[in-house]
Formats: C-alpha cells, structure tokens, sequence
C-alpha cells in the first residue's frame, strides 16, 4: 500500500472546530468572570482622585553663577523633583497641616506628564474634597520647601561671595600701596564681576519662590475612579474570553479521543473516512439489535449504506472481495460495523458470508440467536467441513461462519494454511466475505489476519478511542503490508443543530404514501 502520514499535526482549521465544539465552556466562563467582576464592583466603595500640576523652573541660581546663561531641566532634575514630593519634610509638612500623625500621612502618587517639565500629584480618598485637599497641600508643601530650599541656597551663595569680595579689596589695596598697574586692572575687573553676581543674587532672592509654580491646583471630583463599572466589565469580557479559550485548548490537549471525521481525517492523511456512524440504541428491544433489520431508515441505518457504497466506489481501483472489520481496542465498535455492513451488501442483492474471526471474544452468533459451535475454529482444524459449519439467516442473500470454539492459540489458526484454504472457498461462493476480526494492539490476531484479505477497514468510536490508539494501529498495520482502505467513526453524536455529522443526509426517511380514499358509487 502507499505510504500513509499518521499523527499528521492539526492546522487552523482543527482549532476553529474545537473552539466550535467548546463555545459553551467560552460563554460560561466569561459570564461567571463577568458576574464575579461585578458582584465585586458593587461591593466595593466609591474612591475619587483628585490632582494637581505643578510646573518645574530652571535653577536660577545656578544660571547666575554661570554668568546668566538660562538653564534647563535634564530629565534626571525631574525625576529628582518627583521624589521630593513624597520626601520626608514635605509629608511632615502635610502632616501638620492635615492635624495628623506622620505614619497616618495619606499616600500619593506622583509621575511626570508626558515627557514635559510638568509633574502630577494624585489623591485618592473616599471624599472628593479630602482628595483635592490633600494633593493641595502636597502641592503647597512642595512650593515652600522648594522656596525655602532656594532661599537658603542663595544666603549661602551670597555669603561666599560677598567673602571674596573682601579678599578682593584686600588684595586691591596692597596692589595700589606698591603700585602695580596691571595686578590693580586685573583686581578691578575680578571685583566687577563678583559685584554683579551679587547683586543679581540679591533680585534673585525675592525671586526664589520660582523654582516651581502650581498650574492646575487640585479640584474636587464628581466622578469616582473607582470602581470603573464600563472599564471592568470590558476587562472581565476580554480576560473571560482569554481564559475561556484557553481552558478548551487545555481540554482538548488533554483529551486525546477522536471526536468528529474531520479530526479523524487530520489524524491519516491519504486514507479515506469511509463512514461516519452516529450513535443509536434502541430502549426495550434485543440486547443487539441489528440497525438496518430493526430500524432501517434510522439515521444509522442509512450510514451503513453509504459505508456500502463508499467500498462499491473503491472497487474500481481495489478488487475488495474479502473484507476486515477491525479496532484498535475492544468496545469500539467493530463487530456491529461488520455485521450491519455485510446487511446492507445482503440488502443490495449481494451474497455475503459474514465470518466471526475473534476466537477471544467472538459476538456475532448473539446478535443472530445462533450457537457458536461448531464454527471456524472446527473447520480450520478439520473436524467440521465448511459448507456445513456455514449457517442461513433470515434476511437473503446472508450466511454466517460463528467462531466455534475458542482455541488456546488462535493467531497460529489465522494464520495457517488452512484457514487460506477455506478463505479461498468463501471467496468462491459468495460476492463478498466481511470478517470480524480481532483488535490490532491487544493481540496478534488481526495482523496475521490482515495479510490474508484484500482490505481492512479501521474502526475508531468517538470519544473512545485515542488518536495515539488510531495511528499506533495504523503503523502497525503499515508493518505488515495490511491493505488498509479506509477508516469508519463509530458511535458519532452529531450536534443537534444538524441532520448529520457533514450537516446533510441523515434523517432522510421517505414518506408514507397518503391514503386515498375509495371512490364512491
């Protein structure tokens, strides 16, 4: 057979449905976030920020001192001026004024606005005023020891020059007694220049207190900044959606079963799904019950036959005479496959032979009421000839080959030659031979099996059987030549807002014919 690619990685597409499959995990989560965010909001108590702006001036001082050319504020000066704000003597000040003790002094927050000489002090208490006065009197606070700062500052630069200007007198006076001319204009212009300084110092003095200047003084708000109602609900809406989808990603990625034919497709790229069979029961009747006898235009039922018919389409590159049913596990749903399948080919006027070939677990002689014995296991070891071991069934057109009795080494059977003997009888003597075969990974069975027929058909249940179960059979099949064809999803559970796992076909039951009342005489 050609190479297959099993395991293949899921693409977008693969994800859109699993977010499709989980759109109520989604809605779910982000309305239990949406409701505990405002549970929480209405709880919670009103809190108002109020702000101040205070604009930041160069340092006249050292504009002075540098011989009057202007300054500028680096962004390293207005960092350092944010943290005086919140500085120790500034909150003792605001203590003071707010009649409180230090460690009761209320916190704010001050930050730089955008990239200017601007800062920005915010408050926020549970009252508006309080608000605003407090981020006032951190302003207030802040302006007079930012003055206090630059008085003392510009005493201090005075003092040391007026200093030098006595040395410079000094030294004037003694270059006058001796006469030197060039040492007294020198002096001279020393004593000029220090004078100036001096003197500007001292217009700057009264100057000082523009080392900042309050531009927006802080007013009471109207509006709480928190809680935001709008805001929250629309964080909640964005974080609910976030972990909704996160939580069905992590469910899928945990859950490794196959769920829908696409999934199964993505899983084997170059076989085909041969059939998808949605789930079916049938309360109060026989423990197995056959579809297509008991409800032949159940949804199922009509599954089965485009089963049929997808394997009529795949004779025309594959001589399929003899056919495989078989899982990767028990309880996936092999045996019903088979045996409603080989009903829809006896259905169609075909003559099948359907074999039970699971001599550890055989099933098929109860869904016909039939004793298993005597069945393959006495025509593979000779006590039984196979015309007679071959049993009729109601339905036309159908025999049946029971597994006998269980042998304690069934795959040296299988795989025997009588059992390719026999095989070669059936095929003789009717249309096609469908085989239950056993599952692929608990015994050697269905490998032996499969390289004696000339196709086999994979069987996976939805929401039962793994991917890794799919694709670990798969390779093996691969191992030894087995003439895979095509896989089939059993026990499918559409949703309810189609007709049909592809949302087309079943569910399409003919009508009754109406009945026409007898002409009258």
């Amino acid at each position: 057979m050609p190479e297959q690619t099993y395991g293949a990685e899921p693409d977008l597409m693969h994800y859109v449905a699993v977010l499709r499959r989980g759109w109520w995990i989604i809605v779910l989560i982000t309305l239990l976030v949406m409701g505990g965010t405002g549970a929480a909001v209405s709880r919670q108590p009103h809190q108002y920020t109020a702000q101040a702006q205070l604009l930041l001036q160069p340092d006249s001082l050292a504009s002075v001192l540098a011989g009057g050319s202007s300054g500028a504020l680096s962004p390293t000066d207005v960092l350092t001026q944010i943290q005086i704000v919140t500085s120790a003597p500034v909150k003792t000040a605001v203590a003071k004024d707010l009649g409180v003790d230090f460690a009761q002094v209320p916190t704010v927050s001050v930050s730089e606005v955008s990239s200017t000489d601007v800062i920005q002090i915010s408050a926020t208490s549970s009252d508006p005023k309080a608000a605003a006065r407090i981020a006032n009197d951190y302003a207030n606070e802040y302006l007079t020891f930012r003055q206090s700062q630059a008085v003392n500052a510009y005493g201090y630069a005075a003092t040391a020059i007026r200093s030098k200007l006595t040395s410079l007198n000094t030294q004037l006076a003694q270059a006058q007694a001796s006469h030197q001319t060039s040492q007294i204009t020198f002096l001279n212009t020393q004593l000029a220049t220090y004078q100036a300084q001096l003197d500007q110092l001292q217009v700057n003095s009264a100057l000082a207190a523009q080392t900042a200047q309050l531009v927006t003084p802080a007013v009471a708000p109207s509006v709480p900044s928190s809680p935001r109602p709008k805001l929250d609900l629309a964080l909640a809406l964005v974080v609910g959606l976030a972990l909704g989808v996160g939580v069905v990603l992590l469910r899928e990625a945990l859950d490794r079963t196959v769920k829908t034919a696409a999934g199964l497709e993505g899983l084997v790229r170059g076989l085909p799904t041969l059939g998808v069979i949605p789930g079916f029961a049938h309360p109060g009747r026989a423990k197995n019950p056959i579809v297509l006898v008991e409800s032949p235009h159940a949804p199922a039922a009509e599954a089965y036959r485009q089963l049929r018919t997808s394997l009529r389409f795949l004779e025309v590159d594959k001589h399929c005479e003899v056919i495989q049913i078989t899982s990767p596990s028990s309880g996936d749903g092999k045996t019903t496959t088979a045996i409603n399948l080989a009903v829809s080919m006896a259905q169609a006027g075909s003559k099948v032979i359907l074999v039970d070939a699971d001599l550890r677990r055989p099933a098929v002689h109860e869904f016909f009421g039939l004793e298993a014995v005597p069945g393959l296991t006495e025509v593979l070891v000779g006590d039984q000839h196979l015309d007679l071991a071959l049993r009729k069934t109601p339905l036309e057109g159908l025999s049946v080959l029971t597994c006998g009795v269980l042998p304690p080494l069934p795959s040296e059977l299988l795989s025997s030659q009588q059992f390719n003997l026999n095989q070669a009888r059936l095929r003789s003597s009717a249309d096609y031979v469908v085989i239950d075969g056993p599952p692929v990974l608990h015994v050697a069975d269905a490998l032996a099996l499969s390289a004696r027929v000339d196709g086999v058909i994979l069987v996976a249940r939805a929401g039962k059987t793994t991917r890794d179960e799919t694709t670990r059979s798969l390779r093996m099949l691969d191992q030894v030549n087995a003439p895979v064809v095509g896989v089939v999803l059993n026990d499918f559970h559409p949703p309810r807002a189609k007709t049909g796992p592809y949302g087309y076909g079943y569910g399409y039951a003919p009508k009754q014919p109406a009945q026409v009342p007898a002409p009258q005489d």
